[in-house]
């Protein structure tokens, strides 16, 4: 279980990116053979029920550099989920309303996601410490550059079956767009290859066993779009 979650620890993880499809291939490869695997794929702009597909996004690098000398702010400074690109020169005032950080852990970096969920509110953001934000001055002058990579692609959904002798089915969902964070949802991903794998070696199982992986929310959003409740019997 710990090989898997280092495995996908380190991916660029978002709702649709290389990475994201990486980790599906990685997920598969840990199942038993003996399930029965299904690849749903959703385009980028496809909607339902006013749910978007997003496009793929990559995050790239941050710079943060004071105006005055032009010397490098020290961070940490990480891309905020879909982040929109930037680059100019704000005062510090401004730069503060596209930070985001805890005030209570002072030295943690919050993983904002809100824009996965939310594309008509996006705009460019920086999480970081509070730490960090406290040395910033509002009357100076930073020079910032955001640079994420986005383009068009795929949203995947992993669907795997281990057949019973019944078609009753219990589901087991988890997400795979949380980059960098073991707890969530990496653990849940590894827990359920690791009863997926114990379950296959009983000489009898009673249910069908379901495996969903797919991008929290969306994902789960458009698979049951295209397989209605009672594909699963006994849901």
């Amino acid at each position: 279980m710990i090989d898997l979650i280092r495995q996908l620890y380190d991916l660029d993880l978002a709702p649709v990116s290389p990475d994201a499809t990486r980790s599906l291939d990685i997920i598969q490869q840990a199942l038993p053979e003996e399930m029965i695997v299904r690849r749903w794929e959703y385009p980028s702009g496809q909607a339902h029920n006013g749910w978007i597909v997003p496009n793929s996004w990559v995050p790239g690098r941050v710079t943060v550099l004071r105006g005055k000398d032009g010397a490098a702010l020290t961070g940490p400074w990480a891309i905020a989920g879909y982040s929109l690109p930037f680059e100019g020169t704000v005062t510090g005032e401004e730069l503060k309303r596209h930070l985001f950080y805890h005030r209570s852990e002072i030295n943690a970096v919050p993983y904002h996601c809100d824009w996965y969920y939310k594309p008509h509110t996006r705009d460019w953001g920086i999480a970081t410490t509070w730490t960090v934000v406290e040395g910033i001055q509002n009357s100076g002058s930073y020079q910032v550059r955001v640079q994420p990579t986005e383009a068009p692609g795929i949203m995947g959904v992993l669907d795997a079956d281990l057949p019973g002798e019944h078609r009753n089915t219990i589901c087991f969902q988890a997400y795979n767009c949380h980059p960098h964070q073991a707890n969530d949802n990496l653990s849940g991903i590894a827990t359920i290859v690791e009863a997926m794998n114990r379950l296959s070696g009983w000489s009898r199982r009673r249910f069908t066993y379901k495996v969903l992986v797919g991008p929290e929310l969306l994902g789960t959003i458009f698979w049951a779009a295209q397989n209605p409740v009672g594909h699963i019997e006994g849901v």
